[in-house]
C-alpha cells in the first residue's frame, strides 16, 4: 500500500510496474488493491494503478466510475476506460544499479533498515 501511495498525483503506473518494484507478481498487486477496505480506499491512490497500456480494470461498473472520476480530478483523461496519453503519464520507480531491470528496494528482513516508504507508518505498518 505504501508503494501505491508513492505514485505522484497526475501519474499512473501498471500492476506490472508496481509488482516489479516490489518483486512480486502483478496478480498479487491486483489482489491487494481489490480488497482494500473503504477507509484504505479513501486514503490510498489505488486509482493510479492501471493495466498494461493504460487500460482501466475493475470488478464493477461502480469501481470503474470511481477510478475514472478520481483520474479526471488529477487531470488524466480517460476515453473508453483507457488512458489515451498513457506514456506521458506513466510512472516507474528507479531501477537498481546492481540489477538493471529490477526496481530498487531495501531488505525488509533487517530490523535496522528504515521502512522502504515512510508513508507505510501512516497505514499502520511497523518500522
Amino acid at each position: 500500500m505504501a508503494a501505491t501511495a508513492s505514485i505522484p498525483p497526475g501519474r499512473v503506473t501498471t500492476y506490472s510496474a508496481l509488482a516489479n518494484h516490489l518483486e512480486v507478481v502483478p496478480r498479487h498487486v491486483a489482489f491487494v488493491l481489490a480488497r482494500l477496505s473503504p477507509k484504505e480506499a479513501s486514503k490510498l491512490p489505488w486509482h493510479r494503478v492501471v493495466a498494461q497500456g493504460g487500460a482501466l480494470r475493475s470488478g464493477s461498473e461502480a469501481g470503474l466510475r470511481r477510478q475514472r472520476n478520481r483520474l479526471a480530478q488529477e487531470g488524466i483523461r480517460v476515453i473508453n476506460d483507457h488512458v489515451p496519453d498513457f506514456s506521458r503519464h506513466f510512472f516507474e520507480w528507479p531501477t537498481r544499479p546492481d540489477r538493471p531491470g529490477i526496481a530498487a528496494r531495501r531488505k525488509y528482513s533487517d530490523p535496522k533498515t528504515p521502512p522502504l516508504f515512510p508513508t507505510a507508518l501512516k497505514y499502520g505498518y511497523p518500522e
